[in-house]
């Protein structure tokens, strides 16, 4: 058995009851000596990841896990409650309609519902958009706290990934006044050359920013006249995820 296989086993036997083992008694289920498994199971507690009880010397699983849990149960409800209006979106747009979590100084694509047309925005999930680029990106930026963003900005370089990326902060700022002062970010080949956007904020129970509802549209379809209507639709269709996360504000 190497590390991992003894880590995973580990991980799920404390998963059960008891819940709690001494290193003798994981040590005798294991089949392993006590010296090699001490070394895994003190290196397992000092990242958190177990707890070891100085009276009972009993381990049981700790708060990383936790933590783990709570966050995985949170993007679940986030999913379950936004793939519906995702999909709605889609029908009375016909475009495609992107979700997208903050992670760090990026925004990450976690799904997407494609439109059926032959020319579509597509996208895998895992894609990391900067908080400068595209519609996904900026309107995480712009609803940030303002001291998280201004740390960001100022830690992060900016990059520009076509001729209409926005790479300079002053520049940056002033475009993320303007999506908050309307509600929603625009992206006009931003990111990708051919493709162009609209954001909205979808906000937890708390107000605070939760994900990015991202219209995906193919620059010869981003017409002006369609923008502010299809705009409207990722508002509303963000704001009725919120409500459904538990978020009260208007």
């Amino acid at each position: 058995m190497n590390a991992t296989e003894k880590t995973l086993w580990i991980l799920k036997r404390l998963a059960e009851p008891p819940y709690s083992m001494t290193l003798t008694e994981l040590a005798e289920e294991l089949g392993l000596a006590r010296s090699g498994l001490y070394k895994t199971l003190t290196q397992m507690a000092e990242e958190q990841f177990l707890l070891r009880h100085p009276d009972t010397k009993r381990y049981s699983l700790g708060p990383v896990l936790f933590r783990l849990g709570n966050l995985y149960k949170s993007r679940e409800r986030l999913w379950d409650v936004a793939v519906p209006v995702m999909e709605r979106l889609r029908e009375e747009t016909g475009e495609s309609v992107a979700l997208g979590i903050l992670e760090g100084a990026y925004v990450v694509l976690v799904d997407i519902v494609e439109s059926s047309q032959d020319l579509r925005v597509s996208g895998r999930a895992g894609r990391k958009y900067p908080l400068n680029l595209g519609a996904l990106g900026k309107v995480a930026g712009a609803f940030l706290p303002e001291e998280r963003r201004d740390a960001l900005l100022r830690d992060f370089s900016l990059t520009a990934s076509t001729p209409y990326s926005i790479a300079d902060p002053g520049a940056l700022r002033r475009e993320y006044a303007a999506i908050r002062a309307r509600g929603y970010a625009l992206s006009s080949e931003e990111s990708t050359l051919g493709s162009c956007g609209i954001a909205a904020p979808v906000f937890d129970e708390s107000g605070r920013f939760k994900a990015s509802l991202a219209l995906g549209v193919p620059a010869v379809r981003f017409a002006a006249e369609l923008r502010e209507p299809w705009a409207e639709r990722v508002v509303e269709a963000a704001r009725m995820i919120s409500r459904q996360l538990g978020f009260q504000g208007a």
